[in-house]
């Protein structure tokens, strides 16, 4: 994939990769903060990719949901990671064969 990935097709300058890191770092932490409050609902390991999937969709939903009414930046937050957890969910696999 190293051809076609886009971190070898642009080297950003520090400032930009200072607010990639502060940015993805932060959102590292809404992201987990979402799954640590879901542990009870148990884990994603055994999930087949197409209900995965078909919760990322769900998911992606009730965002259009929240942006379409103007709900609170804070609800729209949790939403998207919840979006972003699902993808890495599916994702997931990839982690063990990289």
């Amino acid at each position: 994939m190293k051809n076609g990935d886009w971190r070898y097709m642009h080297t950003p300058t520090r400032n930009q990769g200072d607010i990639i890191n502060q940015t993805t770092e932060w959102f590292a932490v809404e992201m987990r903060s979402t799954l640590f409050d879901n542990l009870h609902k148990g884990g994603w390991h055994e999930c087949k990719d197409s209900y995965l999937l078909k919760r990322l969709e769900d998911e992606v939903k009730e965002l259009k949901t929240l942006i379409k009414n103007d709900a609170p930046r804070e609800l729209i937050l949790r939403e998207c990671a919840d979006v972003a957890n699902f993808a890495m969910m599916i994702g997931d696999p990839g982690r063990r064969i990289s």
